[in-house]
């Protein structure tokens, strides 16, 4: 313990002298990412500072829009160090007590994740130095790679939580390269979202000359780190308090903060793509197979009846209802054709859904939604089958509160989905024959029928039930399935592009701008984010 702090310290000490000796001017900063960091993100290294001044003399941003940004701006920062910082705390006492390592081997493997993370930002840096862009493009693409990154990291960390003593040393070697991965890739996310946050800043009008330029943003960012500090030690130890010290624990929390993430991430880049929703919404269903046929994760088992309720439920409204929904946007031609490889390309001109008739678009649409309300069908009767099992009620009498009422948005999703598929049937006709349109409300309330199946399965994953020796869930599990959930709502909820205020010209970057190049050789994109 001693050495440890000696140790400490001497790193704080040393740290210390090489600020005071090479503390970064703003002309090292702009030269090191590539571009100003007053203008946000130009499209070439010749911008000015009356550049700048002319993007706020433009701006007629109202106070809610300018709050707005800066809640970006300390959302953002919350969840990227909320994230380091669960993991760092859960990791010490994973190591230590989970892994037996001790404490002490537990503190050095964090400090050298520190040095590591510190090598990785050098050469991000020289990387993006090289590059010599300075693009919205680049910031974009990152922030979308560190993304994928650590959702593959966090996948890893999942574990069986009665694994057998030849299995530890195996978990044990995932357990360091998954962290490491993860850190590293969470690290890394600052430069990037801060890059869009700051371009955001100026936007709304933020900037003030000769004000310590964005004081205000960064304030706002201040405020989300020192919050995490707070708040990310607690919810770590909480969550291996009441899940059990394992790595599941820790998985399960850490998909919580990715989903609030990248859905904040999305809200700042401003455009959101039907790719990711469709990734997430696959991974929940392939998730929910394997936690409730897996005895070991606390499933139910394929014996149970009861197992195969909440699968075809998490086929029908995640892996069918979710694309379903979809099928019409332009980025989604992936889901009409059923060339699914187009879900790892980037979206363009050759690719998207404009080259397909909106006809077959519509029997795209038929077909996912006809196959989503025969697996609700399916999932409805195995849940009625069980209850009659096992002697309970059907309609939730005498259970506790919460199965109660996920019994009753239970039946008013089903109802509302024969609704929509009734009302569909007879739209889709109605089209096919050249007749005027039907049912023309029925778009929309199948979006907020959506909606309320995401709400209604959230309430499902915790239901006191799955406690039980029937179905006692590790809250690792039930934090991802729910992660996975507020992902996909945020994603529904806010629509496709999201334009800012009245008086602004610029519309959120689309993706396939994003790759499009400029007079200048360069992604032209200081015109698209608000």
């Amino acid at each position: 313990t001693i050495l440890a702090a000696v140790f400490m310290g001497l790193w704080g000490f040393f740290l210390f002298i090489a600020l005071i000796f090479y503390m970064p001017d703003d002309a090292s900063i702009r030269e090191t990412v590539g571009h100003s960091d007053s203008k946000g993100i130009p499209l070439d290294n010749t911008s000015s500072q009356s550049d700048t001044d002319e993007i706020v003399k433009e701006n007629n941003w109202s106070y809610l829009d300018k709050a707005y940004v800066l809640l970006l701006a300390f959302l953002g920062n919350f969840m990227r160090i909320f994230q380091r910082l669960a993991w760092e705390v859960s990791a010490i006492v994973l190591l230590a007590q989970y892994f037996n390592w001790g404490a002490i081997a537990a503190g050095y493997s964090l400090a050298i994740f520190g040095i590591l993370q510190t090598v990785a930002q050098y050469f991000y840096g020289e990387a993006r130095k090289s590059l010599q862009s300075g693009t919205l493009k680049d910031s974009v693409k990152d922030l979308r790679r560190f993304e994928t990154l650590e959702i593959i990291a966090i996948a890893a960390l999942f574990s069986k939580t009665n694994a057998s003593h030849n299995w530890r040393d195996f978990f044990n070697i995932t357990f360091i390269l998954a962290s490491l991965l993860f850190y590293l890739a969470s690290c890394l996310t600052s430069a990037p979202l801060n890059d869009l946050i700051l371009f955001r800043s100026t936007r709304a009008g933020l900037y003030e000359k000769n004000v310590h330029a964005h004081k205000k943003t960064l304030l706002a960012m201040q405020y989300g780190i020192f919050v995490a500090f707070f708040a990310a030690p607690i919810a770590a130890r909480a969550v291996l308090h009441i899940g059990g010290l394992n790595t599941t624990s820790l998985a399960g929390l850490l998909v919580l903060g990715w989903a609030l993430q990248t859905t904040t991430n999305s809200i700042t880049i401003g455009r959101i793509g039907s790719r990711r929703p469709v990734v997430i919404a696959f991974i929940i269903t392939l998730f929910m197979i394997w936690s409730s046929f897996d005895k070991s994760l606390g499933g139910t088992g394929p014996k149970n009846l009861f197992t195969y309720h909440p699968v075809a439920m998490t086929i029908a409204f995640y892996a069918l209802m979710t694309p379903g929904h979809l099928v019409y946007r332009d980025d989604a031609a992936f889901l009409t054709t059923g060339d699914f490889s187009l879900l790892f390309s980037n979206p363009t001109p050759e690719n998207d859904d404009k080259g397909i008739d909106k006809s077959d678009r519509r029997k795209a649409h038929l077909i996912y939604l006809s196959l989503a309300t025969f697996f609700a069908v399916v999932g409805y009767f195995f849940i009625f089958a069980a209850h009659a099992q096992s002697g309970e009620s059907q309609i939730g009498q005498a259970e506790t509160s919460s199965r109660s009422a996920h019994v009753a948005l239970g039946y008013i999703c089903l109802l509302w989905l024969a609704i929509q598929a009734t009302t569909g049937s007879f739209k889709f006709n109605a089209l096919s024959t050249g007749l005027p349109p039907v049912f023309t409300w029925h778009g929309l309330s199948g979006k907020y029928l959506l909606l309320f199946a995401y709400i209604t399965s959230c309430l499902g994953f915790w239901l006191r039930m799955n406690y039980s020796n029937q179905g006692a869930w590790n809250i690792g599990i039930k934090f991802a399935l729910t992660g996975g959930a507020i992902s996909l709502f945020a994603y529904r909820a806010f629509p496709n592009s999201m334009h800012p205020p009245a008086g602004i010209d610029q519309d959120p970057i689309p993706e396939d701008v994003i790759d499009r190049p400029s007079a200048h050789g360069q992604g032209d994109t200081s015109t698209n984010l608000a």
